[in-house]
């Protein structure tokens, strides 16, 4: 179909609402979970200092370089899928990992679907301990699935800065 016949024919709103349809689709198409091997995970850049990220609590684990933090107004979101915990792991007082928990085979399979469309196939897929590891641009995420208890973890971690 010309586009010139969608707008002589329809009119310049429906050229305008089919433009904003194909820019939505494509725009969806490379939507990924909160991962960014680059930049971080959501809106905290690596090596942040732990005093830089607003709303976080400090939990009372870790202890020495380790820290893990929440954040109080945190959505408990991975992209779209839904996850019980989302944990930050700051060492030497910087942004270095998250820890995400979750429950469920469906959100399981929504995260599975969500890192193999923006980082391909796994590096490591062991069936027998149901483990998925990538490895893009100088982090490392690891997918693990524990059936008996319905639930699972997520790492993402940034390489570098484990020693």
């Amino acid at each position: 179909m010309r586009v010139g016949f969608l707008a002589s024919t329809y009119g310049k709103p429906l050229y305008a609402f089919w433009i904003l349809i194909t820019l939505f689709v494509c725009g969806c198409a490379t939507t990924h979970p909160d991962i960014h091997p680059v930049s971080g995970f959501g809106d905290i850049a690596w090596q942040a200092p732990l005093s830089g990220v607003k709303d976080l609590s400090l939990l009372p684990k870790g202890g020495g370089q380790w820290k893990w933090a929440v954040r109080d107004k945190d959505p408990l979101m991975v992209g779209q899928v839904p996850v019980d915990k989302i944990e930050y792991i700051f060492i030497d007082d910087a942004f270095a990992g998250v820890d995400v928990d979750f429950s469920g085979y469906k959100n399981l399979s929504l995260l599975i679907r969500d890192l193999k469309d923006a980082f391909g196939v796994p590096t490591i897929n062991n069936s027998s301990i149901k483990m998925m590891v990538w490895k893009p641009e100088g982090t490392t995420v690891m997918l693990r699935y524990y059936s008996k208890l319905n639930s699972g973890e997520m790492k993402y971690i940034l390489d570098n800065v484990i020693k």
